[in-house]
């Protein structure tokens, strides 16, 4: 579960750091944040079916 959110936090940090000129690797923070976001939906969908 933390991992999910770290991954978030993580994405939307990076993508940060490309909007200021101080990375350029914007496709992997991209990818943090949408896997995040999956990955928090299946969480909750997998708690709402169980």
């Amino acid at each position: 579960m933390a991992a999910r959110l770290i991954s978030l936090i993580l994405g939307i940090l990076g993508v940060s750091k490309v909007r200021q000129g101080l990375a350029t690797n914007e496709g992997s923070a991209v990818t943090g944040i949408v896997l995040g976001i999956l990955g928090r939906a299946f969480g909750i969908l997998v708690l709402a079916l169980v």
